[in-house]
């Protein structure tokens, strides 16, 4: 089944589109219901010059629509308050209503827009007639339209296929509900009685209305056996044909599971959000969309290493300088979380290339001058025996300087051996691991070993000043009076679950790591390779960050501050105010700390971008700053997303997985359909209609009857349509889109630890060593660096 959601266009735009089809609209101050304007109920307006000077003003504004002026009633349904329960309740007694204009609200509710009836004039009520959660807009009434933003970040969207502004018609309120609803001159109807409905249940919408009526009587404490009876006697009354006692007995068995005293609504999985490639620089986006083309693989696999690899490459010798002492360097701990063979390897291997091939070189010259190192020791020991049997009578000679290894990567995670290396190479490392569990599982030492590793690792982040002492090797103490050490690598996401543990939170080590989860895509064999010109562009740019030399220091090298530009001063000021409150609204302790931490990502993130623009440059401009936050935006909405995944208990977890297959698959399914496609519920058919009623009564869907398939009516499952569009101010202007139908596979935290397998070779013919093995071969350089001489 294809799904439609709505599409991404400006408020502007959607305003304008809105007008159009004959609604009056005004703005509505963002991320917020509150009016910008007085007098809305007579100013609203469909006229588009109107409305773009609104948007001129507001340009982030969220849309109004005037109900009464409009000529519309809306039912506004919000399950928060037992909408549901009470709008199943209302179908059930007064007859369902028509497919109409229909859209979801930022806050999981739905309203159903109607053309407003003739010779009645509908009021603007909440709580209809004592029905909790179904609210009337009309006459003085308005309501929030498609695509703002809730303030909750969630975005305001058009139901499937039942757009306006796509030409989907208004439908005419049905007669038992225009008399149901408050009217203005007449005294109020009575609540309508508890008895059913003489309306005919057709074959296709059997199931969902007994289901309704089940959900609202469980929600008011009924017990099974009242809903199987209650349930029974509908379906002999109104069902055509009806159904077998056994299917009536499931419904209330699979909707009396539910405790009547807990909501039985849910919190959809927040949607994956595309990665913003267009954030990137230029030459950088080029490489990172073309290499992940070439994998089939999602941006992010691509994105998120190469960040790391950009930070490092800048090293120590720059930080952008925000205000008096605060500093922040470019040092980026990024992790891919994906099951094996996801392509999450090869994605790495081609971020991390230039430094390899930078390590390489260091190899080769490191080989070179220990050979000449070899022999000037010789020369040096003949000398200076030669000088003692002299009496020593003359200067001694020179004793020869022991080579050092420049390292660009390592792989030993360890902070003794860090330490040592740092000592040696001032601009800091790239810890690039295949597999970052062991680096994840090293924290949990963090009670025994008094701290240690975790505070060391924590001085890296910042690059700080690292001392470490030692009970053996030469020298026992190591002082790296600015330590750096940016991150990245890849993690399973059961590895990910079972290791990321309190302690870790706790220690503020997780909250510094910035994770992504991208969709999985079914391999397709392409022989698609990356552009030469587009990867000598990013090594290019590698290649010149390596080459930044630190300022000078009082006593040592210092890293050059690169300040904010004038310009960028009020774009800062204005995401860091927005982002401090969300850090305060932030929904756990955990989530708060992920975003404290990205405030100070997000001008490292502009001071990479700023410096692969232009090397030399001495300031921060608005632009790359608004990047940046733009950027660290996208992060902060993928940390909520893996962080409620990894929260979730078992029975979240399958729920979240049964949404995501569904939404892989068009956002609708049959029960043969979820039979079929499914291991967890092959043969299992009632299973599967309980499992989706699940979904029903939770919030996520609703089933629909969708006309004849295969030769017969047929009831489909709908998941209620999620899409997101981030920060309608004007700071970041991310938008949040849902993945294509099909562009994903498994998007569930699945336990795989296997390997990736067969990595394709995308670059052509020059094989280079794996990130692993580079490592062993400059570590092993390290070892006999670190030996030393006699």
């Amino acid at each position: 089944m294809g799904a439609s959601i709505t599409e991404q266009v400006s408020m502007v735009d959607a305003a304008v589109r809105l007008g159009a089809r004959g609604f009056r609209v005004f703005p509505v101050r963002a991320r917020d219901k509150t009016p910008l304007i007085k007098d809305w109920p007579n100013r609203a307006s469909a006229d588009e010059k109107v409305i773009r000077e609104w948007w001129n003003n507001w340009p982030d504004a969220n849309i109004g629509i005037a109900t009464g002026a409009s000529g519309i009633v809306v039912i506004d349904i919000d399950p928060r308050h037992g909408g549901d329960e009470s709008f199943a309740d209302l179908c059930a007694k007064l007859g369902p209503l028509p497919e109409t204009v229909m859209s979801m609200t930022g806050g999981g509710g739905q309203y159903f827009f109607f053309r407003a009836p003739q010779g009645a004039e509908i009021e603007s009520k909440n709580k209809v007639r004592g029905y909790s959660g179904v609210d009337v807009k009309a006459v003085g009434g308005y309501v929030v339209a498609p695509p703002s933003i809730h303030p909750s970040g969630r975005a305001y969207a058009w139901e499937v296929e039942h757009d306006p502004t796509d030409g989907y018609p208004l439908a005419e309120l049905p007669n038992a509900w225009i008399e149901f609803l408050p009217q203005k001159g007449r005294a109020a109807a009575p609540r309508a009685d508890n008895g059913p409905t003489d309306g005919a249940i057709q074959e296709g919408s059997r199931n969902a209305t007994l289901t309704k009526i089940a959900g609202a009587m469980r929600r008011h404490g009924s017990s099974v056996e009242t809903i199987r009876a209650a349930l029974l006697a509908e379906n002999a009354k109104r069902c055509v044909p009806p159904l077998s006692e056994a299917e009536v007995a499931g419904i209330a068995g699979s909707v009396a599971r539910y405790d009547p005293a807990a909501s039985m609504t849910a919190t959809p999985p927040r949607p994956w959000a595309s990665f913003p490639t267009e954030l990137l620089p230029k030459p950088v986006e080029r490489f990172v969309t073309a290499t992940a083309d070439a994998l089939g693989c999602d941006p992010a696999m691509v994105a998120l290493p190469t960040l790391s690899v950009l930070g490092s490459a800048i090293g120590t010798a720059r930080v952008i300088a925000l205000k008096g002492s605060w500093t922040e360097p470019p040092v980026t701990w990024a992790c891919v979380v994906a099951r094996s063979g996801t392509l999450k390897s090869p994605a790495m291997d081609a971020a991390v290339k230039p430094l390899h091939a930078a390590q390489i070189a260091a190899l080769n010259e490191y080989k070179s001058a220990l050979e000449e190192f070899e022999t000037a020791k010789l020369w040096y020991e003949k000398r200076k025996s030669e000088w003692v049997k002299k009496g020593k009578a003359s200067e001694p000679p020179e004793k020869p300087e022991t080579p050092v290894c420049v390292r660009f990567t390592v792989a030993d995670t360890t902070i003794e051996a860090l330490a040592s290396i740092l000592s040696d190479n001032s601009r800091g490392v790239l810890v690039a691991r295949d597999e970052l569990a062991g680096w994840v599982r090293s924290f949990n030492q963090y009670k025994a070993k008094g701290g240690a590793d975790a505070a060391g690792w924590l001085e890296l982040w910042r690059a700080g000043t690292l001392i470490v002492d030692r009970k053996t090797g030469n020298p026992r103490t190591i002082y790296v009076p600015r330590a750096a050490a940016s991150v990245c690598g890849t993690i399973q996401p059961g590895t990910l679950a079972n290791t990321l543990t309190a302690e870790h939170f706790e220690s503020g080590l997780a909250a510094r790591l910035l994770l992504a989860k991208p969709p999985e895509r079914i391999k397709k064999w392409s022989n698609r390779v990356p552009s030469a010109d587009t990867v000598a562009g990013f090594e290019r740019i590698v290649g010149a960050m390596l080459k930044l030399q630190p300022g000078e220091g009082e006593h040592a090298p210092e890293p050059v501050r690169v300040p904010l530009a004038s310009d960028a001063e009020p774009v800062w000021a204005e995401w860091f105010d927005l982002h401090a409150r969300r850090i305060i609204d932030a929904a756990s302790d955990n989530e708060s700390a992920a975003l404290a931490k990205l405030e100070a990502y997000a001008p490292r993130f502009a001071l990479i971008f700023t410096l692969a623009d232009n090397p030399t440059a001495a300031t921060i401009g608005a632009d790359a700053i608004r990047r940046g936050c733009a950027l660290a935006d996208w992060f902060a909405n993928e940390a909520e997303r893996v962080y409620g995944a990894l929260a979730e208990s078992g029975e979240d977890r399958e729920r979240r997985q049964l949404v995501e297959w569904i939404r892989r698959r068009g956002d609708a399914v049959t029960v043969r359909e979820l039979t079929h496609g499914t291991r967890r519920f092959r043969g299992r058919g009632d299973a599967a209609r309980e499992a989706l009623n699940g979904l029903a009564l939770a919030g996520l869907g609703a089933w629909r009857n969708d006309g004849a398939r295969d030769g017969r009516p047929s009831e489909l499952f709908h998941l209620n349509p999620v899409t997101e569009t981030r920060a309608a101010d004007g700071v970041t202007g991310v938008t949040v889109t849902e993945t294509p139908a099909g562009a994903a596979g498994n998007d569930g935290f699945g336990d795989g630890d296997g390997g990736d397998g067969v990595q394709p070779a995308i670059f052509g013919d020059d094989a280079e060593p794996s990130i692993d093995e580079m490592n062993r071969l400059a570590d092993d350089a390290g070892d006999a660096d670190r030996e030393g001489m006699v």
